[in-house]
């Protein structure tokens, strides 16, 4: 969840002999700092690929839709100006619009966001929002950016996360987004364990399992195999033209 618990697994995991770490999507890179990459390597894995695969599998489905409706009428989001990257990775896979939420805080009160500037070439009026981001913890930040879409008329708006962290209350504001007609879906992988309680609680919430590609990592170190595939662009009209994994 933070740098600092990250550190201290790491520390743990290194006096046990771990030789070898294989972590998925760190918020920041230089978590990494923390090995001695002399005793210990380490691979962090970029998990977007499998919010990718599942939104072609789910939401997209062939070629001809992505032309026509989501090159045209798609736009990803950033949850502020430090996830540019993150949202400029989906919008040029997918070949869509970027639209970056700019944040202005009221620094005489704590947490307060006092205005979010949408920034975007195009107009973003009816399009289908999906807002990306590496992890959602308590939900304050996009329920603040789905209040201000929506004042904009935008179409459908739907989340794309890595890391379903969840921290109160960010189950119940979600849930206040849905019920409200503001929110369409939650997509999310399982490095955060999701009990099955809490899709039933939150029935518009996708899991995203990572044990396939979990075993293929595995595999390939134990092989020897180079791990170079896990970290090459996606191809999305190769991965549509061949069999869905989540269906």
């Amino acid at each position: 969840r933070n740098s600092v618990g990250i550190c201290m697994h790491f520390k743990i995991l290194m006096s046990l002999g771990a030789n070898h770490i294989i972590t998925y999507q760190l918020h920041s890179d230089k978590t990494k700092t923390i090995i001695d990459p002399t005793v210990c390597a380490i691979d962090d894995i970029p998990a977007l690929i499998l919010l990718k695969r599942y939104i072609c599998d789910v939401f997209i489905k062939s070629e001809e839709y992505l032309e026509t409706v989501v090159r045209h009428n798609w736009s990803f989001c950033s949850v502020d100006v430090g996830g540019e990257g993150l949202a400029k990775q989906f919008a040029s896979s997918f070949g869509a619009q970027l639209v970056i939420s700019h944040k202005q805080r009221d620094y005489t009160k704590p947490n307060t966001v006092s205005k979010i500037n949408i920034l975007s070439s195009d107009s973003i009026e009816g399009k289908t929002i999906w807002i990306v981001d590496d992890m959602i913890d308590t939900a304050g930040s996009v329920e603040a950016l789905i209040e201000e879409l929506s004042r904009r008329n935008v179409g459908e708006i739907n989340i794309a996360a890595v890391h379903p962290v969840f921290s109160d209350p960010a189950k119940a504001r979600l849930k206040d987004l849905h019920a409200r007609g503001l929110l369409a879906n939650v997509v999310v992988t399982d490095t955060v364990p999701c009990p099955p309680e809490l899709q039933i609680e939150l029935p518009f919430l996708h899991v995203v399992s990572s044990s396939q590609m979990s075993a293929e990592i595995i595999s390939s170190i134990y092989t020897d195999r180079p791990m170079s595939r896990f970290f090459l662009p996606f191809d999305i009209r190769e991965y549509l033209r061949s069999p869905t994994l989540f269906l």
